[in-house]
């Protein structure tokens, strides 16, 4: 069978190439590898299953009216039954629709943890308005530049975020129409051409639930991402494709969570919503699960309060990142507390060394479980099954999804194991699409299989290994960040003739960026100290670059590329 495909040659040049696809030969590679995956799959789940024409209202619905008075949110000391956050949603949603938002419209969110985010989730959900999840620590610059992409008719904002919200709308003349402030008083916004409400100002238009006729198909959410490479985009889920992720976890936590258990579940969620980590095991997995959520401060994590959270409330989830699981074997302070309630802990956004794995189960006796998957997978890929974990490698596909590996030139090719390719994966949970992007769309989504630009192999018993990233792509704390990003904005500076961004290692964080610069001749004096400063003032802050050394001249490869490697090599000499 031929497919054409649209390869993105550079920016504004797309070629049209002929690949060669086999649906037989991709058929054939999985039956190969199902035996393997098999014998070291959870024998209570089901890796296989269809799932319900179930929209993600309904499923939040379903749950508030046969258990209204169960806590939904632990949050400031305070809790929140499903019941009141179904309100609270409802107004909200009265609201959205009192100031003409209609199904399909987008509602660009800047919001740090809280109920309030929560239930805006919800009222977009009961509505049918596509949720644009936004990071409330982002710089106005980056906030103008989605509010356009995505043509927001709402833009919602918090005390975090607000003022750089406004900056950015200053600028938006014919885009957003309304902001709407959470816990922010009106009278502090001025000079801008939206109008300004509060939540509590548009919710006073009804209790009663919407009426909106919503298709598992529908978008729901658009979750920004640079996936591999550096151009923003955001990644449109559909109802269905969300259902499907909150109804695979289900599924994959049932050894720890068995039918009868699965309301109990409590999750303690320190990660950031605006994160697709955060937001999907935040708010996604209890879809399903009908259990609770435990919200700690998002815009300046502490460890610490995470820790003291778990205690008190007895979380028995703890989705964490490798810095706080580092912390937690070196600060014998943050060792005092009981941790006995956990049933799993979950390490993802950059990878765990076994070391530490290691000593934060001798230390806990909890079993901490790694996994891989991206924004366009609504997270999962790969996870390790609780019965056959093998650390130091990402597991074998979670429920409902499929994953290969394929030659790197024209991924058409399936290479055998032990031998490294391009990861490739498909299953109800990818992405639709790009939000109108449909190059970038048609590079990475191929034939129904998503082109993840990551590069791993699968070993002799079937587990999953990554090995590097297909691109240049520096993970920060968890953070996607991307040198293109970071040299076009250091090339904007007057006194800089030439920039190269790369990742290098960093003891608490993973990676940090660090720019290489070449000065302009005629700006000598230009400092390290100024250019930090003027990064610090354009990027968010973890794509600040935390070392910036300058050089006479950037290593190119033999196409006149930037080398890269050549950078990182000198600086690890």
């Amino acid at each position: 069978m031929i497919y054409d495909v649209r390869a993105v040659q550079k920016e504004g040049d797309y070629t049209d190439i002929m690949t060669e696809y086999s649906e037989e030969l991709f058929a054939a590679a999985l039956a190969e590898h199902r035996p393997k995956w098999e014998k070291i799959q959870d024998p209570e789940v089901n890796y296989s299953f269809p799932i319900p024409n179930t929209t993600l209202k309904e499923a939040f619905n379903t749950i508030a009216e046969k258990h209204p008075d169960k806590t939904y949110i632990y949050y400031r000391n305070h809790a929140y039954t499903y019941g009141e956050c179904n309100l609270w949603a409802r107004k909200i949603a009265n609201g959205l629709r009192k100031i003409e938002c209609k199904k399909g419209d987008r509602v660009n969110t800047y919001m740090s943890n809280s109920p309030d985010f929560v239930c805006i989730a919800q009222a977009c959900f009961k509505l049918g308005l596509i949720l644009v999840n936004s990071n409330p620590l982002d710089v106005a610059y980056d906030m103008e530049y989605l509010m356009r992409d995505c043509q927001a008719k709402v833009v919602i904002a918090d005390e975090i975020s607000y003022r750089a919200v406004c900056d950015a709308l200053q600028n938006i003349k014919n885009g957003p129409k309304y902001l709407i402030l959470s816990e922010v008083d009106a009278t502090l916004v001025h000079d801008i051409p939206q109008k300004v409400e509060t939540l509590k100002t548009i919710s006073v238009y009804g209790e009663e639930e919407p009426q909106e006729n919503i298709s598992p198909d529908d978008i729901a959410v658009l979750q920004c991402t640079g996936g591999t490479t550096g151009i923003i985009k955001e990644c449109c889920g559909t109802n269905r494709a969300y259902f499907a992720r909150a109804m695979a976890a289900r599924e994959f936590y049932k050894p720890v969570f068995p039918p009868e258990d699965t309301d109990k579940f409590s999750i303690i969620v320190g990660l950031p919503f605006s994160h697709a980590y955060g937001f999907s095991m935040g708010i996604i997995l209890n879809l399903a699960f009908g259990g609770n959520m435990i919200l700690t401060d998002s815009v300046k994590p502490s460890l610490k309060e995470v820790l003291e959270k778990i205690e008190k409330y007895k979380a028995n989830v703890w989705p964490a990142v490798p810095i706080w699981l580092k912390l937690l074997i070196s600060e014998p302070e943050l060792q005092k507390y009981d941790l006995s309630s956990l049933r799993s802990i979950n390490s993802g956004g950059v990878s765990l060394p076994l070391s530490v794995l290691n000593q934060v189960e001798e230390l806990t006796g909890i079993m901490v479980n790694e996994g891989y998957g991206m924004t366009e997978t609504i997270n999962t890929i790969t996870h390790n099954s609780f019965a056959h974990r093998k650390p130091g490698t990402v597991g074998i596909p979670y429920p409902n999804i499929e994953y290969l590996i394929v030659d790197q030139e024209d991924g058409n090719k399936i290479v055998p194991n032990g031998t490294a390719g391009e990861i490739i994966a498909r299953g109800v949970c990818v992405i639709k699409e790009y939000w109108q992007k449909p190059e970038e769309t048609a590079l990475a989504i191929r034939n129904r299989w998503l082109y993840t630009g990551d590069i791993g192999m699968i070993d002799e018993e079937g587990y999953l290994i990554i090995l590097d990233r297909k691109k240049d792509l520096i993970i920060v704390s968890g953070f996607n960040v991307f040198p293109r990003e970071i040299d076009d904005i250091m090339m904007t500076h007057p006194g800089v003739a030439d920039s190269c961004t790369v990742g290098v290692p960093d003891a608490i964080r993973g990676e940090v960026p660090k720019t290489y610069v070449v000065l302009d001749q005629n700006h000598r004096d230009v400092t390290k100290e100024e250019l930090m400063d003027y990064c610090n003032k354009r990027l968010t802050r973890y794509k600040i670059p935390r070392i910036i050394e300058f050089i006479n001249i950037i290593p190119k490869t033999k196409n006149n590329k930037p080398d890269r490697k050549a950078l990182k090599k000198m600086h690890l000499a």
